[in-house]
């Protein structure tokens, strides 16, 4: 397939959407890097595209804080208390999905909200959140330039936005509010700024 490479001079938000609304596969800007993703229906694409593990996770991409209860019925308090004072922002929360919602064999869902104009306008334009994971190869490192995106992806993948640099450049961090607590990839919020908002030690 062409991959088209969409600028902010020929954006079309609404184009964009249908992509996605069919189940292809559309690399975006983000705050930390640049990610691919589409509909949860097709997640299978983007484990064959980055010849990633099935057994590791893909994260959900939302704009709104209240589709976060399609998918979880048990949604701790903190969740809303990080999601709060860093969403839009470079943090992944991960807490319990609901049982018979499938992503993958774990009994988890991450969650995300990129803080980036482009993308946000983007879920906000779709009825259901996206899965997606970085723009990269598995193990490889990751890509904050929209045209080496499209260089490793062309004619893999329906599209590619340009959003500019990533302007962090590093991923973002991952908690864990599971059973206890826990940092499961440091980023560029620290556990002391976490601790901080939940007033505890984790």
């Amino acid at each position: 397939m062409e991959t088209k490479f969409f600028t902010k001079e020929n954006l079309s938000i609404d184009e964009i959407s249908s992509f996605f609304e069919k189940g292809e596969v559309i690399a975006f800007p983000t705050e930390t890097v640049y990610g691919i993703g589409t509909i949860i229906e097709e997640k299978e694409k983007l484990y064959l595209l980055k010849k990633r593990d099935f057994s590791k996770a893909l994260t959900l991409h939302i704009s709104r804080l209240g589709d976060v209860e399609k998918f979880s019925d048990e949604i701790p308090k903190e969740f809303y208390i990080l999601a709060d004072y860093f969403f839009p922002g470079p943090l992944t929360i991960i807490i319990k999905k609901k049982k018979n919602l499938f992503i993958n064999e774990r009994d988890s869902v991450a969650i995300r909200m990129p803080a980036h104009g482009i993308t946000l306008d983007i879920l906000n334009s779709l009825k259901n959140p996206i899965l997606a994971t970085s723009a990269n190869m598995s193990n490889n490192p990751d890509l904050i330039d929209a045209k080496e995106v499209y260089d490793l992806f062309k004619d893999r993948i329906r599209a590619v936005i340009d959003g500019g640099i990533c302007p962090i450049g590093t991923s973002s961090t991952v908690i864990s509010l599971i059973g206890n607590i826990k940092i499961l990839r440091d980023g560029f919020i620290s556990k002391e700024q976490i601790e901080n908002v939940l007033k505890k030690n984790i």
